[in-house]
């Protein structure tokens, strides 16, 4: 995730950051 960071926009990464974080607190949930 950290590699990937300076590929893309700060933008960008912001909202992959968002939804990741979502991701495992839904996965988090689920379990």
């Amino acid at each position: 995730m950290m590699r990937m960071a300076k590929h893309y926009p700060d933008q960008q990464l912001k909202r992959r950051v968002m939804h990741w974080s979502l991701n495992l607190r839904v996965t988090r949930s689920g379990s």
